[in-house]
Parts: structure tokens; sequence; C-alpha cells
């Protein structure tokens, strides 16, 4: 019976910490979030398609911050991202949508697979990035 309490009782604490959960506001006026993905620590990364760039989230607090800047390692629009946590790299997938109204600050031309590391304290640098089809 005390088991049973126990895991309910940690069951309805999730589930309160679900409810309260609150939206996180996005920096940028067009920042169309078009994927997201989280590290193992519930870290949230989030490519923005409209601004271009990637912010990073604490899912706990709703703090925010551009962890790659728009334009940054010739980035444009950011069509997906994923966190490998085994290669502490995230990555993620650039797009010149440049023609349809997305970010024209960066270099590429066409589509680019861009890699960032995941633990890296200067947020606003990029540590690699690799051209699709090349």
């Amino acid at each position: 019976m005390a088991m049973a309490v126990a895991v309910l009782s940690s069951a309805l604490s999730t589930l309160a910490a679900i409810a309260e959960a609150q939206s996180i506001a996005l920096p940028g006026l067009r920042a169309f979030p078009e994927s997201l993905t989280s590290t193992v620590d519930g870290t949230l990364f989030i490519g923005r398609l409209g601004d271009g760039g990637i912010v990073r989230a604490n899912s706990r607090t709703g703090e925010v911050v551009v962890f790659v800047a728009p334009g940054e390692s010739e980035s444009r629009s950011i069509l997906g991202v994923f966190a490998d946590d085994a290669a502490n790299t995230l990555w993620a997938c650039s797009n010149d949508l440049s023609a349809l109204g997305g970010p024209s600050s960066g270099g590429d031309s066409g589509s680019a697979l861009k890699g960032f590391d995941l633990t890296r304290a200067d947020i606003g640098h990029a540590s690699r990035f690799h051209r699709l089809g090349q």
C-alpha cells in the first residue's frame, strides 16, 4: 500500500508540474519556431525559421538565450535541430529561404548541416559546420 501511495504521489507531482508549465517566449519579431529538440537534462533548443538562429531554453524556468545568432556560421533559416548528447553536438539544418522572406544575413546559398558544441560557454560561436552534398 505504501508503495502505491508513493508512486501515485510521484505521478501527481509530475502532473502538477506539467499543469503549471507556461509557454516560453522566443525572442525576435519573426521567430516562427520550426523544430525543437532537448538534451537529457531537459534543455530545449528551438530552431527559428523566420528570424534564423537557434534559441536555448530552460524547460523548468522558461529562461531563454540566443544560442546561435542569426547568420552565425553562415546559417540562414533553421529547418531542423537535433541534440546529440553522445556526440555533444547540436545538429541544425540551415536553408536559404531569403526568396520567401527568410533571413538574408547568412552566407549559405543552399542547404547545409551545421554542428554546434552543446556545452559551449561562448554562446555565439559555432564549432564546425558541414555542407550537405559535399
